[in-house]
């Protein structure tokens, strides 16, 4: 059985409330499994446990995307109206999105990173001639996982690139734990980085947070 069967299988029993965190008449916003892709022809997506419990007609509306290893808050719009209104914030960098990660070593309490960022294949790096990217790094917590010094942080993507916070993480030398794709160890059950907070502005005016559990994995000095 591959990974991906074996992980459509964990979550056959996904309770409908750990799955939908926020609904009204425009959106919905879901917890999104980590290790799961949001839509396509694997045996387990996010449109698909969806569907399990919403009927919806054709493809979902998804207002932004999340790394198929990532979890958490996503946005979805129930119809192309509501969409169109998401988009208007999302283009306008209005939306407050913070993550949370655990990443190797003791980090600065604050750290703002600017560096471009240019795609190479499944990956990003940095790279003068890429595109602009910039993430707020604050330090929560520092503690040792796995009998190695960590931190768990807070990370403000201000720009939106494919793999932003993971590129910027690997190449100050935090990289994100268990983010294979970036070097790390597969040792580890997932990659530790979970979309915690979701806000956006009127007409949408939708704040939802979902804890990531990750202080819980940390021993403290």
């Amino acid at each position: 059985m591959s990974y991906d069967e074996t992980r459509a299988k964990s979550l056959e029993e996904i309770k409908e409330s750990n799955l939908f965190v926020y609904e009204n008449d425009h959106f919905w916003v879901v917890h999104k499994p980590y290790d799961v892709q949001i839509d396509g022809s694997r045996p387990c997506t996010l449109e698909k446990l969806i569907k399990r419990f919403r009927a919806v007609d054709g493809n979902l509306k998804f207002c932004h995307q999340l790394d198929y290893a990532t979890s958490g808050c996503i946005l979805i719009a129930k119809n192309r109206e509501s969409a169109q209104l998401a988009r208007v914030q999302f283009d306008q960098r209005i939306v407050r999105k913070r993550y949370e990660a655990l990443v190797w070593g003791h980090v600065e309490e604050k750290k703002t990173i600017t560096l471009p960022l240019q795609e190479e294949r499944f990956r990003s790096v940095v790279n003068p001639r890429g595109k602009p990217a910039h993430t707020v790094m604050e330090r929560i917590q520092a503690g040792f996982f796995a009998n190695r010094p960590v931190s768990l942080v807070s990370l403000y993507p201000r720009t939106g690139r494919r793999h932003q916070l993971r590129a910027h993480l690997h190449h100050i030398g935090h990289r994100i734990v268990g983010d294979v794709a970036y070097g790390g160890d597969a040792t580890f059950e997932r990659m530790m980085l979970h979309a915690v907070e979701l806000s956006m502005e009127a007409p949408v005016e939708i704040h939802v947070e979902i804890p990531s559990g990750f202080a819980q994995r940390l021993k403290l000095h």
